[in-house]
């Protein structure tokens, strides 16, 4: 009876330790078909087209006039116009970059988005590993228990325990299958919600474990954040945009020109030939330049507020890291190993009753389940702080 239990014990500790290969294969897949980057994509494409209009000049324009004279006897005058307005040249070439840069944004957007969705992703595949870990720590468990529960049967039946510590027995074990029945239930919804965000992946993850990314020092990885994450980008772009209005609002103050081919017809007289004429702005919009400059100033106010509202983010996250970095190192260096196998020694020489062995038994899963949400709960929180390397993957 000691033989099987202490296997079944030390197979627990050994379950820690197992390794298999990262969450990249199964993010990779989520990049691929999870249909809300799809959807992204799909509305990237179309701000690509909408930004490639409003680059030329506007529509030839046509025109046709019917004058009869007075009195009738002096004829009809009848006039025939093609024309063609074009701005000042720097409107067109600040529309060509504004447009440049607005399809910036929206590829910046774009990327916020799908970085977002790997990293729900990679967080629900590390609430996968530790629930699968949970259970296999529960299957052993429980053959533990059921290997136990047999021997106590054959002593139990020749009279050597009492019924007390059998019934105890027969508890534990039944308490110990309906937290495995529990944990399976918690797997099959994380398996349905992985699935729908892989596309149907999900099997991907079947003997996953954590990724091993390695966390530079915490002014090293707020740098690298603020020059790599699409929510520090954004707000650097959108003070671009309004700045490149600002230039725009300006232009639309200067004269513009305006080509066309016209011809008259009064009677048998025919006069026809080019047009050429310059659109001066008679009341200059000084009020959208001021509102364009304005927007510009609350753009680089707001940039440098979610900015450093981005970084304090940033370091309190990593600050929550070490601490939970430093948990786990404690509870490894303290949790007793060999707990388990004095257990059940003393318990085989019936130096302890059921109850004491069961207490000690609780003691040392729930220290193994300490450890082993301690290290999930790191993981994410390494994730959070590295989600900007999602799209390099």
């Amino acid at each position: 009876m000691r033989t099987t239990i202490s296997t079944a014990i030390i197979a627990i500790c050994v379950c820690l330790q197992s390794a298999g290969q990262g969450t990249v294969p199964f993010l990779r897949e989520v990049e691929k078909s999870n249909p809300v980057i799809i959807y992204y994509g799909a509305v990237l494409s179309e701000r690509a087209a909408e930004l490639k209009t409003g680059n030329t000049p506007g529509a030839l324009s046509a025109g046709y006039g019917h004058f009869p004279g007075t009195p009738s006897s002096i004829g009809l005058k009848r006039t025939f116009e093609l024309s063609q307005s074009f701005d000042f040249p720097t409107t067109y070439i600040i529309r060509g970059k504004l447009n440049r840069e607005s399809y910036l944004l929206a590829e910046t957007e774009f990327q916020s988005g799908k970085i977002g969705v790997l990293l729900e992703a990679r967080l629900l595949a590390y609430d996968y590993i530790l629930h699968t870990k949970r259970a296999e720590l529960l299957a052993r468990k429980i053959a533990g228990y059921d290997s136990l529960e047999r021997a106590w049967k054959m002593l139990f039946e020749s009279g050597a325990v009492s019924v007390l510590e059998m019934n105890r027995i027969t508890t534990e074990l039944a308490k110990a299958r309906s937290e495995a029945a529990s944990e399976g239930a918690r797997l099959g919804s994380l398996n349905v919600r992985l699935d729908y965000i892989s596309g149907g992946n999900a099997g991907l993850l079947d003997g996953a474990e954590y990724d091993r990314d390695e966390l530079p020092a915490a002014d090293d990885l707020a740098e690298a954040r603020r020059r790599a994450h699409p929510a520090f980008m954004l707000k650097e772009q959108e003070y671009a945009l309004a700045l490149m209005e600002t230039g725009l609002s300006r232009s639309q103050n200067l004269p513009g020109l305006e080509v066309g081919f016209g011809s008259e017809i009064i009677g048998n007289e025919h006069h026809t030939g080019p047009r050429v004429g310059i659109s001066v702005p008679l009341w200059p919009n000084r009020n959208l330049v001021k509102l364009s400059e304005a927007r510009a100033g609350a753009a680089a106010t707001e940039r440098d507020a979610t900015v450093g509202y981005l970084v304090s983010e940033t370091m309190a996250e990593y600050g929550y890291c070490m601490l939970v970095r430093s948990n786990l190192e404690t509870v490894l260096a303290t949790v007793p190993r060999n707990v388990s196998a004095m257990a059940v020694r003393a318990l085989s020489e019936r130096e302890i009753t059921v109850t004491d062995y069961f207490a000690f038994m609780e003691s040392e899963y729930e220290g193994m389940l300490t450890m082993l949400e301690l290290e999930c709960e790191y993981h994410k929180s390494v994730a959070r702080l590295l989600d900007y390397m999602l799209a390099k993957q």
